[in-house]
Formats: C-alpha cells, structure tokens, sequence
C-alpha cells in the first residue's frame, strides 16, 4: 500500500481519477512496459481494485529493437502479470517500422491496445505517461513549432481514443521512491540513455540546465500546463463561436474569413481541422499557412488537402454570389 503521507499528495489524483473513470466491476487494458511507470501504475490499480473492483487485461508490446534485452522485458510483464492471475496479451514487431521509428511504434502501440479494448469489451485503456513525460513533450512541441495545442501537453482522458493516463500530476522522482520503499522490481530500458533520440536529449541535458534555474520545476511546469490548457479551451470556445455564427448550410462564409487578421486565420483552420478528426495530428504551421493563402485569392473551385481523409475547398452554390469554405469527403 502506498505510504499515507504519498496517498495525501501524489497518488491521491491518480487514484480519483482512476475511480472516476472506471466503472465498477468494469474492464481497463494496462499498457505494461515493465519499466518503472507502468510496474507502479499496475500496483496502484491492484490496490483500487480492493475496493473499487474492475478487471484488468495488461498489455505488452515487444518492440524487438534490444534483441535479448527486449524479450526479457516481456517475459517480466508476463511473469508479473501471472503472479497477479491477470490475462496477458502480447505482441511481437516483427519488422522494423519505416521513417519515425518512435511514432510509428506509438502508433503500433496504441492500435494493439485499442484492438484488445475492442475485442474484450474493455472501458478504457490505461497507460502510464508521467509529468516528467509532460513536461518533455511540452518542451518538445515549443522547440519544433507548435500551435497552442501542443503547449498543453498530452490529455490526461482522451474518450474518443478510450483513453486514461492518470500518472500526468505525479512526478519520476515519487514514482521511482515508492518503488523503491516498496522493493517493488521492475526493468530498464538501455535505450533511454540514447541521445540520438530527441527525446532523451530533453531529458538528460535540456530539463537539468532548467532545474539548476527552478529546482521546482516539475511543479511550476504542472501549473504552467494548466494554464495553458484553461487558455487553450476559453479559445476554443470563442472559435467555436465564430465558427457557429459565420457559417450556415453552405460552409464557412469566405467574406468573414478574409476580413480576420492571419493570427485568427490560423486558429480557426486550426480549429476546424481539429473539429474533424478530433486531434491535430497531420496539421503544420506551413500547411495552414498554404490554406490562408489560396482562401485568400477567393476563387471558387480551389482545393487543398485538408488530412488524410478530407479536402477543404472553396465553392459557389448555384444561388447567390458568396463563396464558401467547404470541407470536403475525398473521392
């Protein structure tokens, strides 16, 4: 059982948020890595299930890139899986992913994941994303360019996706001292010392540097994250409004568009590409940028591929001379 004093401060969050999200006698998959994160998490969901009961199927996926060292990972997940009689489910890649290794075995990650919820009839699944994680993919999004989105961090429920992280409050260091006080093992991966990996650049040289500034740093950046999230959806709210009384059956009015500034251009590009797919995977600053420009020549009959499913395109109905914002089905 975590230690009373950690029950009061860091695990408390996690711990509500679990029992709020899972129904009881419902069903979570756990993404179990074997690591530090996700052993911790697993041993916190064991204990809210004595009192809040719901299943768990664990989930591990061998990437294959550590020889050996990665198929020892998963026979630790497996093992410790056995040893609290819950159903395991693993796979294997095979063939290494072309182009972005790391989001493309994110993607095999979570479509696995996502078939086993699917199949099992699961709520939600679980996985074990951390504030340090947070405050590394924050920094990251700030350094490659990022709209406001990415300067909220990952959503810590995501129920389009089915989605739980409930670690996102709780910082490395807690969870590596309460496994630690509770003699709990779990494995590492060599991999995270590799610089070449932007990633583990942020987390062993950028994030130092910062804490010899602000040894608080994982809590000012908590709030900092907050903030940028209360912005982020008070904008929302008002591009939603916009977007509402500037269109009608036909589309966006393409006048009302026009006479906005860039900076609001975007955001409302932004805004609708969001709208669409739920996320703004696939959007870039340059890519919306290239849509303000051929809106802006306002010649009906132009397209611009807007993601992988749709085109946005202006059109002139056959009543009336005003011109519209279409998104568009591709053929």
């Amino acid at each position: 059982m975590p230690p009373q004093k950690d029950t009061k401060k860091s695990f408390r969050e996690p711990s509500r948020l679990l029992k709020t999200h899972i129904p009881e006698n419902g069903k979570i998959v756990l993404g179990l890595s074997g690591g530090a994160d996700s052993v911790f998490l697993l041993n916190l969901c064991l204990q809210i299930q004595k009192t809040h009961p719901f299943a768990i199927i664990v989930a591990h996926v061998n990437h294959g890139i550590r020889g050996k060292e990665s198929d020892d990972d998963a026979t630790f997940a497996k093992k410790l899986a056995e040893k609290h009689s819950l159903p395991f489910q693993l796979k294997k890649i095979q063939k290494q992913p072309k182009g972005n290794g790391e989001e493309q075995f994110r993607k095999i990650r979570y479509d696995f994941f996502e078939k086993i919820r699917a199949q099992n009839k699961a709520d939600l699944i679980i996985t074990a994303h951390h504030l340090n994680d947070n405050i590394e993919t924050v920094l990251l999004n700030l350094v490659r360019g990022c709209h406001l989105d990415g300067l909220k961090g990952m959503e810590i429920f995501d129920p389009k996706r089915h989605l739980l992280r409930p670690l996102l409050t709780v910082p490395k260091s807690e969870i590596l001292h309460y496994l630690k006080t509770h003699r709990h093992p779990f494995r590492t991966d060599s991999t995270n010392q590799d610089t070449n990996y932007s990633r583990n650049r942020i987390r062993q040289n950028v994030i130092p540097e910062l804490k010899k500034i602000n040894k608080n740093l994982e809590k000012s950046f908590l709030q900092n994250i907050t903030n940028f999230k209360s912005v982020r959806e008070n904008t929302d709210r008002h591009l939603d409004e916009w977007i509402n009384s500037n269109s009608d059956k036909n589309g966006l009015k393409i006048t009302s568009f026009i006479n906005m500034d860039e900076t609001f251009q975007k955001n409302i590009i932004f805004q609708l590409y969001k709208k669409t797919y739920g996320n703004l995977n696939g959007l870039s600053q340059n890519h919306a940028e290239q849509i303000i420009k051929i809106v802006s020549q306002n010649r009906a009959g132009r397209q611009k591929e807007f993601g992988p499913e749709f085109l946005l395109a202006i059109i002139r109905p056959k009543i009336g001379k005003n011109k519209y914002i279409r998104i568009l089905k591709k053929k």
